[in-house]
């Protein structure tokens, strides 16, 4: 799973391992920053980021996490039925999602952001 592009002008979550993509979102990439979400969250030895979009029924939140030295990373999704499943990165992570605060809008939904967005 991947994040892909160049921020501002276009942005997309991929998933599969090419050239067998799974999963291309949005479809055009040049619409990815206009149809991620960003959310984040910060205290003390803690950092919590996430981009998240719905598709199909779905809500996937892609996440980066990093609490008292430790860092995971991956995807969580939930079902139409309310079943959650998530996949966790192994080996080097490469990027973080902070980086995209300020190019992609405000997620007013995400419990990361205190329900609110500035």
């Amino acid at each position: 799973m991947s994040l892909c592009g160049n921020v501002p002008s276009a942005l997309q979550y991929r998933y599969g391992r090419p050239p067998h993509v799974e999963l291309a979102y949005p479809l055009h990439p040049a619409n990815g920053t206009k149809k991620l979400l960003f959310a984040h969250y910060s205290r003390y030895q803690v950092s919590r980021s996430e981009v998240t979009f719905g598709h199909a029924g779905n809500d996937y939140a892609v996440f980066d996490y990093l609490a008292h030295g430790q860092r995971h990373a991956g995807l969580h999704l939930t079902l139409p039925d309310g079943s959650e499943h998530e996949v966790h990165c192994t080996g080097p992570i490469s990027g973080r999602l902070n980086a995209l605060r300020g190019s992609l809008h405000c997620d007013p939904d995400s419990a990361l952001n205190g329900g609110s967005c500035p």
